[in-house]
């Protein structure tokens, strides 16, 4: 979108076959691009970037990553979001090309490349294992707010604030 000064406002949105294959971050526990296509995971959005500027000058100013895991503890997937990180406000001016490998137009790595040093962790999730209902949701800096489940993950039963899902009695 350009306005009306000539300033361009540009949204990308980046998914698993839009990355060079076998690209992971870096800690391991967090599913591989590969890995994510091979689940038909291909239509959840990885990255999510705002750009702003003039014509071949464009800066980030805004990034969200969204991070996925297998929660299942059993052979089959269970995949769901682990955790999101946001672009800090302090970090360096990104250029838009030299994310793309020019020989196939796949993306290289997670904008930024060092993604702990640019990005601040803003969630973390944790789901049930056997049915994938989500027992606990953390904001960064905030308490953990645990949810209790029955009917076989279909039906809430409570929602506790403070409390870490490990830390409730008879549930974990």
């Amino acid at each position: 979108t350009t306005n009306s000064d000539g300033r361009i406002l540009e949204e990308r949105f980046k998914y698993p076959l839009d990355y060079k294959a076998g690209l992971a971050f870096k800690n391991g526990s967090d599913l591989t691009m590969n890995e994510l296509v091979a689940q038909h995971m291909i239509g959840s959005p990885i990255e999510t970037q705002t750009w702003e500027g003039v014509s071949g000058d464009l800066r980030l100013i805004e990034g969200r990553l969204q991070l996925y895991k297998d929660f299942s503890e059993s052979n089959i997937s269970l995949i769901r979001p682990s955790k999101v990180f946001l672009l800090e406000d302090n970090s360096p001016t990104l250029s838009v090309n030299n994310q793309i490998d020019k020989a196939d137009s796949l993306y290289v790595n997670l904008t930024p490349e060092n993604v702990s040093a640019y990005c601040v962790e803003r969630a973390s999730f944790e789901y049930e294992p056997t049915y994938g209902s989500l027992v606990e949701q953390r904001l960064a800096g905030g308490t953990p707010t645990s949810y209790i489940w029955g009917g076989k993950g279909n039906q809430l039963l409570a929602e506790v604030v403070g409390q870490s899902y490990e830390d409730i009695d008879g549930v974990a």
